[in-house]
């Protein structure tokens, strides 16, 4: 059998156990029709903004919250998952099943801002363990390193499903014809010393003193290159293939840092570090709250040994 005539399903099957492999493929069924209407565009009646504002303070596409539907009819109704958790609601929504194995926490929708423009964005995903006690907003509250699995998927010129479990990181991509994820990579590591830097530098001057300089330095030393698409899950998908060092840090004016922990830095966090990277100590930080931020750097190893030492 070759590697492309393996669907996710087969793959799962031989991988994983059967409630695990059951929440996996629930994801992957809701990316494909959140794929639908994004693929559709404006012909769907799905971009541009809403009035109202999520629980970040953030306004919501009108795609944030169809995706997010999305993501939780699917979730809800899945035996084996005891709550869930997205960024676009207030607190989890648990489900009465005290024998459910899992919780999962999801961006639905993630680099939103550039959905009316067309360009690459993605949903993410982490899953944790259920606890035997009572399922609440605080159940979720365990460090990344706990994750049983996480991945997220990317709506780009393909639509690619990574997926990391404990030693190891494998991509499928959608077939166009069947709509099947099929395996065609079935081991990612990151390339080592690749010299690019994914970050907004245009907040260079709010980020840590010696981080902003560090950065400068490599800048200005010509080796190194620079690539920001704005949306995280693009950014990380061409670390995984082609290297470098992923940076939002804390700043100035967010001395907590911008990206969410349980459900983008987290399950990055173990996608990259399962890739042969590191995500320096991300994934040892217990949260404390279910929309908890903070400063993430993630990639090449030798890179975010260097850069986290500059960013306190």
């Amino acid at each position: 059998m070759t590697t492309h005539s393996i669907t996710l399903a087969h793959w799962l099957a031989l991988h994983t156990e059967t409630a695990l492999a059951s929440v996996l493929l629930d994801l992957a069924h809701a990316s494909t029709e959140i794929a639908g209407l994004i693929r559709g565009g404006a012909l769907t009646g799905a971009l541009g903004s809403l009035d109202n504002v999520n629980v970040q303070g953030e306004t919501q596409k009108r795609l944030d919250v169809l995706a997010n539907d999305i993501c939780k009819r699917h979730l809800a109704a899945n035996p084996a998952i005891a709550a869930i958790a997205s960024e676009e609601e207030d607190n989890a929504i648990v489900f009465a099943r005290p024998d459910a194995a899992y919780l999962v926490a999801f961006d639905p929708l993630d680099g939103s801002s550039n959905i009316d423009v067309n360009v690459t964005v993605g949903t993410i995903f982490s899953i944790l363990p259920a606890p035997a006690t009572t399922i609440d907003d605080t159940a979720f509250l365990q460090s990344g390193h706990r994750q049983v699995a996480a991945g997220y998927v990317v709506y780009g010129p393909q639509i690619c499903l990574l997926l990391a479990l404990p030693g190891q990181v494998v991509q499928f991509t959608a077939d166009p014809a069947s709509g099947e994820f099929l395996l065609t990579h079935d081991r990612l590591s990151i390339p080592a010393g690749a010299r690019v830097i994914s970050a907004n530098v245009s907040n260079q001057s709010r980020w840590p003193p010696d981080l902003a300089a560090t950065i400068q330095q490599w800048l200005d030393s010509g080796d190194y290159n620079m690539r920001w698409v704005g949306s995280m899950v693009a950014d990380i998908h061409r670390i995984l293939h082609q290297g470098g060092v992923f940076l939002y840090p804390t700043q100035s004016d967010r001395p907590q840092g911008k990206l969410r922990l349980l459900y983008e830095c987290n399950p990055i966090g173990f996608i990259i570090e399962n890739a042969q990277g590191s995500a320096a100590d991300t994934l040892q930080t217990t949260p404390t709250s279910l929309h908890q931020r903070v400063g993430f750097i993630a990639g090449d190893q030798e890179a975010v040994t260097t850069l986290s030492d500059h960013s306190t």
